[in-house]
């Protein structure tokens, strides 16, 4: 076959690699025309986002600044609880404990709404697993609302 004798291995992966550009970029474009559209026109969150999800984003809309505040002060008093945790080497159970009392608490109320709920879950899963190592399951998170 003296017809590809002519073309070097590079030539052929140049060619190769053009094809499937030029494939996935014609059905990205058919499939997600719209989402490509808001990205190249700059109104696409998906590149801007701050490590926020559009959830969080949307519920800070509705809190006002005295609540922010407040809910400063009680994520720092659960991150405080965690602290201690780790400096007395708490047994998972016991940290626990000390988290459903901390949560069962009257000031902490405004954590309870849903919409709120569900960050602050996320924000003592990642406190516990940064500064304890231990990670609480969903199970373990809905016990310490509820209690025991």
């Amino acid at each position: 076959m003296k017809i590809f004798e002519g073309i070097s291995w590079a030539t052929y992966f140049e060619v190769v690699l053009f094809s499937l550009a030029a494939y996935y970029g014609v059905v990205i474009l058919l499939f997600f025309k719209s989402e490509v559209m808001l990205i190249v026109s700059g109104q696409s969150t998906w590149l801007h986002r701050n490590n926020k999800t559009t959830s969080d984003a949307s519920v800070e809309a509705f809190i006002d600044d005295d609540q922010q505040t407040q809910i400063k002060n009680l994520l720092d008093e659960i991150t405080a609880v965690i602290k201690q945790a780790r400096l007395k080497s708490y047994p998972k159970e016991e940290l626990s404990f000390a988290l459903e009392n901390l949560l069962s608490k009257d000031e902490f109320i405004i954590l309870r709404k849903p919409s709120l709920r569900k960050a602050t879950d996320v924000y003592i899963k990642d406190e516990c697993e940064n500064y304890c190592s231990m990670q609480l399951s969903d199970d373990e998170m809905r016990r310490l609302w509820i209690g025991r």
